[in-house]
């Protein structure tokens, strides 16, 4: 009777420490985006450039928007010539915000 009785409060306090942890393991692991701060003429307006990394969901060469597979979607800026993203590709997206939108002024692939 005692042999079954320790395993009762192991079993319990196993089951415990499971409740605590299985909400943590929903917050584990955010998608990638760093933040590192640009240099502005106006020290008023200082733009905050980010990056994410991610994969290619699908590119439209029409309108230059590139859309990760996270769901996140950036338009190319001008400077990024001859964009050829296909769906797959693992890419690095610099960018910052711009009227309300991700603008994309670097894109590297991996």
């Amino acid at each position: 009777m005692k042999d079954i009785s320790s395993m009762k409060k192991v079993l319990i306090a196993s089951a415990a420490v499971m409740a605590m942890i299985a909400p943590m393991a929903a917050h584990a692991a955010p998608p990638k985006t760093h933040k590192a701060k640009a240099h502005a003429t106006d020290t008023a307006k200082v733009a905050t450039q980010e990056y994410t990394t991610g994969v290619v969901s699908a590119y439209a060469a029409d309108t230059r928007m590139l859309k990760l597979s996270a769901g996140q979607e950036f338009k190319l800026a001008p400077s990024i010539t001859n964009p050829a993203y296909k769906a797959g590709d693992k890419v690095t997206v610099r960018w910052t915000m711009k009227d309300g939108a991700r603008l994309a002024d670097s894109v590297s692939t991996k």
